[in-house]
């Protein structure tokens, strides 16, 4: 389950005592920011039975540490079709597209975009690459940082906003836009903060851990 509204006070046992009177906890965690170390006010239940999970529910409204909370079902996203698109990060300016290609080119690319700094004209460290098919996806996605060039790059997948705003259904209403480590740079893209740019930083509390890329 998903529990939003916690309040910043709430600790992982308190979130289990509380539910463990509807069923066996089997997993509980709270999501906090990791710069602060703060709760992020929303966290993640699994109990052993799921008919815990409708006893939950079937109760309207749920009182923690003095604040009413959240609760709801949690829904797995689903891809409308394999993921192709990939998000490069930590890219050196100075690597070349020429590098890029000879570095990903053995895994079938059908296409590289190399994002530019609207203020300075001049290339951001990232890029995204699309593939022709999932499976060069899976390949990269085997090792999270890739030496290319004279960096060291992180890989994740780069996911439709469609789906992320399935996401954000189940977030705290409340929540803002975007991730406290995340940078907007344009209004197709995000990306998180890589040095160098601080200055698109957005210093707030965020929701969810992510392991992706919008596009």
């Amino acid at each position: 389950m998903f529990i939003g509204g916690l309040s910043w006070d709430t600790s992982k046992k308190d979130l289990t005592e509380y539910l463990s009177r509807f069923g066996e906890v089997v997993g509980c965690t709270i999501e906090t920011d990791p710069v602060t170390g703060r709760s992020r006010g929303f966290g993640f239940v699994h109990f052993k039975d799921a008919s815990s999970v409708d006893k939950v529910l079937e109760l309207k409204e749920h009182k923690l540490d003095g604040k009413l909370i959240d609760p709801k079902r949690a829904k797995a996203l689903k891809w409308k079709e394999p993921p192709k698109k990939v998000f490069v990060g930590g890219l050196s300016p100075n690597t070349s597209e020429e590098q890029i290609k000879e570095y990903f080119g053995g895994f079938g690319i059908e296409n590289i975009e190399l994002p530019m700094d609207t203020k300075t004209n001049e290339r951001r460290g990232l890029c995204f690459i699309t593939y022709t098919d999932e499976e060069p996806v899976k390949k990269l996605l085997e090792s999270r940082y890739h030496q290319i060039g004279s960096g060291k790059c992180e890989i994740k997948v780069a996911q439709p906003k469609e789906v992320y705003r399935q996401q954000q259904q189940q977030q705290n209403r409340h929540a803002p836009p975007y991730p406290a480590n995340f940078c907007g740079f344009s209004k197709d893209w995000v990306s998180p903060c890589w040095p160098g740019s601080p200055d698109l930083m957005i210093h707030t509390p965020w929701p969810p851990k992510v392991n992706f890329i919008l596009y």
